[in-house]
């Protein structure tokens, strides 16, 4: 499945194995990710505090 996904985004696989490994993708690309597997990417900051979603 990793292979068919880097392939849909077109990154060669040394760079997507780097991008894995040092957990760095960008918000615009976690965004292509969830589209190419037909799901939602959702990002919210929570308050340490009370575990409140904003």
């Amino acid at each position: 499945m990793i292979k068919e996904l880097m392939e849909s985004l077109g990154y060669k696989q040394s760079n997507f194995s780097n991008k894995l490994r040092e957990d760095n993708f960008s918000e615009k690309e976690l965004l292509r990710i969830a589209e190419v597997l037909n799901c939602n990417y959702d990002s919210a900051f929570t308050m340490k505090d009370t575990g409140e979603k904003i």
